[in-house]
C-alpha cells in the first residue's frame, strides 16, 4: 500500500514501438511509480531527451506533493476601467 510521504520514482524507461497511431521509430514507454500507483505513458525523442523530461516530470511530481512547487500562472486578464468597471479588452 502506498503512503503519501512516497517520493515518485522512475521504475521502467525503454526504447518502444510507437504507439496505436504513432508515427516514427524514436518512441520510449515509460512508467513512474509511487508505492502502489502507476503512471505510464509514452514520449517520443532520442533516449538522452525523453530521459531528462521525465526525470523533471518526477521532480515536479514530487515538488508538487511536497508543497515545494508553484504551478506557472497565466496572464491576468485586462483590468477594468476606472469609469463603469468593465473590462478594456
Amino acid at each position: 500500500m502506498s503512503t503519501p510521504s512516497e517520493p515518485f520514482k522512475i521504475i521502467a524507461l525503454k526504447a518502444h514501438a510507437a504507439p496505436t497511431m504513432g508515427q516514427g521509430s524514436d518512441w520510449h514507454h515509460y512508467v513512474i511509480a509511487q508505492g502502489d500507483n502507476r503512471i505510464e505513458g509514452y514520449r517520443r525523442g532520442q533516449t538522452k531527451a525523453v530521459t531528462k523530461a521525465i526525470e523533471q516530470m518526477v521532480d515536479q511530481m514530487n515538488e508538487r506533493r511536497s508543497g515545494q512547487y508553484a504551478a506557472p500562472r497565466g496572464k491576468p486578464g485586462p483590468k477594468p476601467s476606472a469609469k463603469d468597471g468593465k473590462s478594456n479588452a
